[in-house]
């Protein structure tokens, strides 16, 4: 199932997402949570895209609450020159882009992501560039607040996990399966002579993609390409995809092998094959079990990396946010819960440095966090006490002070 849109992979997709969905049901309500802007993919302009106010849309006014669904889309936008060139709504734009988007110039990631809605009967796709104004801090305020419900209220989540740019597509794969020639001689007859050429019409075993050319980026010994597709993924080592990982209830992955769709806490591929894929967040249940889970998320997101280290809260406020609605009276303190923030203060690096020179060359000249907190570190973390030990304290006061 090289081609994700050929009629029987989107069978099969169409298959796996309506299990999913049996799974994680889509939670029906009055008035269903809608982002503040999204793509229309069907729109009647030429180019068949345009950008929707959905308070005031006519088309989405006129939406029962079960039709109200929408796709996000979580991918790598890349740095340097392909993230700055790409497509995005600016208030400069943003008329523009309400009458008509461009669809041949938007990244070949975003067009993809148009064809794989179109193909799935999807209307509305939400897309960070597009649908947030760049380079407006009031509205990038107000829109990643809402982050947690955007990825939480969409009907699918699509996860580019191969690329590691906004320009990388993944619907067209220009990769030639690896092949091997061999030369031959009759021994019947010594006149009949030649080559054959051998070629994989099957994603090979993981064991062999590590000893390929074509598959060098491959570093996991296991069979399943669920696995390969994700070990190797730019989008599971960025600290952005973190929090929409979690937060989205339905998946797909499109990997440089084949699609996956969640399924409760696995991954089920194209070809029927299944590897583990749970989210943190499933695992919070009373209010202690919910501090260590988020205490293991923390160390989980201390291995991605940020293009910009003054996103590290940003990257997972959606969360902090998820946390403190399931835990009523919580008050989130950099990084850390008050209610626990004797245990939270005890975190550790695993990471090694050869003199303290070098660590400190690590910590960012700029301001990121308070001294105390993880996020002031870049570095890997673990806890001291994360387990069920319970020691009690009491706050007395706490303050953030800006530096001079």
């Amino acid at each position: 199932m090289s081609d994700p849109l050929s009629p029987v992979s989107l069978r099969r997709m169409n298959k796996l997402i309506q299990l999913s969905e049996k799974e994680q049901p889509v939670k029906v309500v009055k008035n269903p949570f809608l982002p503040t802007r999204l793509l229309d993919v069907q729109a009647s302009c030429p180019s068949g895209l345009r950008l929707v106010i959905t308070e005031t849309d006519p088309d989405v006014c006129k939406l029962d609450a079960s039709q109200r669904q929408y796709a996000a889309l979580s991918y790598c936008g890349g740095s340097g020159d392909a993230a700055l060139k790409q497509l995005k709504t600016t208030r400069n734009v943003l008329q523009m882009h309400l009458a008509e988007v461009p669809l041949e110039k938007a990244p070949e990631t975003v067009a993809d992501s148009i064809r794989v809605c179109r193909a799935l009967g999807l209307r509305y796709l939400w897309v960070d560039a597009l649908c947030i104004l760049q380079g407006d801090r009031e509205d990038w305020s107000k829109e990643s607040f809402q982050m947690s419900n955007i990825y939480e209220n969409s009907y699918l989540t699509l996860c580019v996990v191969q690329g590691d740019s906004c320009s990388s597509g993944f619907l067209r794969k220009d990769h030639n399966p690896p092949n091997v020639r061999v030369k031959f001689q009759s021994k019947l007859d010594g006149s009949i002579s030649g080559n054959i050429t051998l070629r994989m019409l099957h994603p090979p075993p993981a064991t062999l993609r590590r000893c390929t050319k074509g598959f060098g980026k491959y570093s996991r010994i296991d069979d399943e390409p669920g696995n390969s597709d994700l070990e190797s993924a730019s989008w599971g080592k960025r600290g952005w995809t973190f929090q929409e990982d979690q937060l989205a209830p339905r998946k797909v992955f499109f990997g440089n092998l084949m699609f996956h769709v969640s399924r409760g806490s696995k991954l089920e591929a194209a070809d029927s094959s299944t590897v583990e894929h749970f989210r943190f967040i499933d695992t919070m249940g009373s209010l202690q079990q919910g501090l260590k889970t988020w205490y293991n998320m923390i160390i989980d997101y201390s291995e991605r990396v940020l293009s910009f280290e003054q996103d590290k809260f940003p990257a997972i406020a959606a969360l902090a946010r998820h946390f403190s609605e399931r835990f009523e009276g919580q008050r989130y303190i950099a990084g850390l819960w008050e209610s626990d923030i004797h245990k939270g203060l005890l975190w550790t690096l695993t990471s090694e440095w050869k003199e303290f020179d070098e660590y400190q060359r690590l910590v960012p000249k700029e301001y990121t966090a308070p001294s105390w907190s993880w996020a002031r570190r870049p570095l890997r973390l673990d806890w001291v006490l994360i387990g069920d030990e319970n020691p009690k304290s009491e706050l007395i006061r706490s303050c953030c002070l800006g530096s001079s």
